[in-house]
């Protein structure tokens, strides 16, 4: 049986050519632990970037930010696209449910990375849930149980 080499050789290049180009658009998210030291978030003006709280959260957002950056949050992430530079500038995020307070210390630049931020908090665990019996799985209430109860009766 005779090979052509010029198909293997135009197959080789065509599958590393079609690699290349699937993992240019592949992005990570930027992972940022939240240790009550205000997270730097560095925006590219004209670009949105995303980030993830994992929670839902009311933005506090300085007036002199109302007409250079805009923002929305929903489902527990927030999008925020600067529409003119601006120097380091401190954002709230307030946790719906309990009330907690994440600090981002935000500026925008012509350029700057777009990949989203993930928010890691200390108590979330990040290896996977250990096999144990259900007794021994404890569950984590995002306020007191009387509050809960009460939550529970209202509905």
């Amino acid at each position: 049986m005779k090979r052509y080499p010029s198909c293997s050789s135009a197959c080789f290049w065509l599958g590393l050519v079609s690699l290349v180009l699937f993992s240019l658009g592949a992005k990570a998210d930027e992972l940022m632990k939240w240790e009550r030291i205000p997270l730097s978030i560095a925006l590219k003006v004209g670009q949105e970037r995303i980030i993830f709280a994992d929670r839902n959260v009311r933005v506090g957002l300085s007036p002199s930010l109302s007409d250079k950056l805009r923002v929305q949050s929903a489902g527990g992430a927030v999008y925020l696209k600067a529409s003119q530079s601006f120097p380091s500038t401190r954002l709230q995020l307030q946790d719906s449910e309990n009330g907690e307070i994440i600090l981002l210390d935000i500026t925008a630049t012509k350029t700057g990375p777009t990949e989203p931020v993930r928010i890691l908090y200390p108590d979330e665990k990040n290896s996977a849930p250990k096999e144990g019996s259900p007794h021994q799985r404890k569950s984590a209430l995002s306020a007191p149980i009387p509050v809960v109860l009460t939550r529970y009766a209202a509905q």
